[in-house]
């Protein structure tokens, strides 16, 4: 059986090692949000939408790599506090036979001693518990990829002055809503007349 500090120090290594990978691939994250700036610059939206769906892709998996270092970090938290439990079980035990040689010599003093040590090891159980639910509490949640998309986009266009660009690439799209909207509402109008002629 390994011995539990060194499990707790194995933990550690590998959440080191996803916390610098989390930075990794957020640094990749940062050089595709600025080709997307370079793509809507030059009025590319194909290749914006591209690079916008791997540096989401990429944000996505450092925010991946930073929750499974902090689900490490709260293993190691347990183990800590049931290495701290164990102790104060072990004090626990100590305290009891302490108060057990009190009992029998009916020695107030001492039993108000014992009796003190006895409350303060059960506050330090407490306030293990409330350590370890504090540790873990907490969750994060991700929209959808396409409004992610949209969003990064329309963000990097704002922050480098290009929502210009960005409306002009996006206007053969309207257009194209419009004339079909159009066309539904001829269609409709059309109808109408044929009926009121019938």
């Amino acid at each position: 059986m390994p011995k539990l500090e060194d499990l707790l120090f194995e933990l550690r290594m590998q959440e080191k090692t996803l916390e610098r990978e989390s930075k990794r691939a957020e640094k990749e994250h940062l050089a595709l949000k600025s080709k997307v700036k370079k793509a809507i610059a030059e009025k590319r939206i194909e290749f914006a939408q591209i690079h916008a769906e791997s540096a989401v892709r990429k944000r996505n998996e450092s925010l991946n790599y930073l929750r499974l270092a902090s689900r490490l970090n709260a293993v190691g938290s347990r183990i800590r506090s049931a290495q701290s439990v164990q102790n104060v079980t072990k004090e626990l035990g100590k305290v009891t036979k302490g108060m057990e040689k009190a009992m029998k010599t009916m020695n107030l003093e001492k039993m108000t001693v014992t009796m003190d040590n006895f409350e303060k090891q059960f506050e330090n159980l407490d306030l293990l518990d409330k350590v370890l639910q504090d540790t873990m509490e907490g969750a994060m949640t991700t929209g959808g990829a396409t409004a992610q998309v949209d969003e990064l986009i329309g963000k990097v266009a704002a922050e480098n002055d290009l929502q210009e660009q960005l409306e002009i690439m996006k206007a053969p799209e309207a257009k194209k809503e419009t004339d079909s909207s159009k066309t539904a509402e001829a269609d409709d109008l059309t109808k109408r007349l044929q009926a009121l002629r019938n």
